[in-house]
């Protein structure tokens, strides 16, 4: 046993190759023994197996110590009041959400009657022609801003039906211009 002894004023380096520690016995190695003899090409022996067995055991607890579990540190108050915090904002997310879904339920139903009302109007003004002989009434210039205001695609979410009712209003707008 007196050449085990000799093995505790080693330093412990990391190997170049693999990056595990290994007991460094002169300061010119570099390498494990187990990546020493892989890249000679030797055969590696149970007690290198066991040598490798020991670094990869060294390595997770190197890993553990430097990223100690928040249960083992003894942390699970934090952890449950961390818990809580994050559940009390899920809520107020949801809340927001469902808030935020309720206003856009809203907006399309006001979407709608509107559309309605531009389709109301376009037949109405469809149905109206003028006798045989005479011209077709123009429009006052502010009621064509109301309309377009009533129901420009900017205000109905780009909707087909409002794009062609503006279309058809400031096609009027350039006549009324003319």
């Amino acid at each position: 046993m007196p050449a085990r002894e000799d093995a505790k004023d080693w330093l412990i380096a990391n190997c170049t190759t693999c990056g595990r520690p290994f007991g460094q016995e002169e300061a010119w190695m570099d390498n494990c023994p187990v990546c020493f003899k892989e890249t000679k090409g030797y055969k590696l022996l149970k007690g290198d197996l066991a040598f490798a067995c020991l670094q990869y055991e060294v390595e997770r607890l190197r890993v553990a110590k430097a990223n100690p579990s928040p249960v083992e540190d003894g942390n699970v108050e934090r952890l449950r009041e961390e818990l809580e915090e994050l559940a009390a904002e899920a809520q107020k997310v949801a809340a927001e959400l469902e808030k935020s879904e309720r206003k856009r339920q809203k907006m399309r139903l006001r979407i709608q009657e509107l559309e309605g009302e531009v389709a109301r109007l376009v037949r109405e003004t469809a149905i109206r022609k003028p006798p045989a002989r005479e011209t077709a009434p123009s429009l006052e210039l502010p009621f064509i801003r109301k309309l377009l205001l009533l129901c420009h695609p900017d205000k109905h979410q780009n909707s087909e039906i409002s794009t062609e009712v503006t279309q058809w209003i400031l096609a009027q707008k350039a006549k009324h211009d003319r």
